[in-house]
């Protein structure tokens, strides 16, 4: 009978210490973030998943314009390894200077593997939230793959 009178006290302090035991490195930032990187000429939005990252270009040739892959937090970098890139290839003649906008009358889409890695810091996109980037939450969706 002792256990059960100590039931209602031993029972939160259970939950309690297995939440705190869970592996939370999948949360490590940017894990959940959108982060915006605006240079003036071009903008790119990054999604952070735990296991995988999108970044869609604004400013680009291609409408639209994503790349996927996965990426590692190495201290203060941001590793990521670009493994697809897809949306769509401007069909005819460009309309427009594409110096500045380019667009065109059709798009036809595309899909191919990529294999290169691309290096952020994670400490100067943190100092510089007003500058040329800005973080959010992002309210995606990790666990649909997409």
């Amino acid at each position: 009978m002792i256990i059960i009178r100590k039931l209602p006290i031993l029972l939160p302090l259970l939950v309690l210490t297995f939440c705190t035991l869970q592996d939370d490195s999948s949360l490590v930032p940017p894990a959940g973030k959108k982060l915006v990187h605006d240079s003036g000429r071009n903008t790119e939005v990054y999604i952070f998943c735990p296991d995988w990252v999108t970044v869609e270009y604004k400013n680009s040739r291609f409408r639209p314009h994503m790349r996927r892959g996965i990426w590692k937090r190495n201290a203060d970098k941001i590793e990521i390894l670009w493994q697809s890139e897809y949306g769509g290839e401007g069909v005819g003649e460009p309309l427009g200077d594409c110096a500045t906008d380019c667009r065109y009358h059709s798009y036809e889409k595309f899909h191919r593997s990529i294999d290169f890695t691309i290096e952020l810091d994670w400490n100067h996109i943190e100092e510089h939230p007003f500058g040329d980037w800005s973080v959010s939450d992002h309210p995606l969706d990790c666990d649909s793959g997409h």
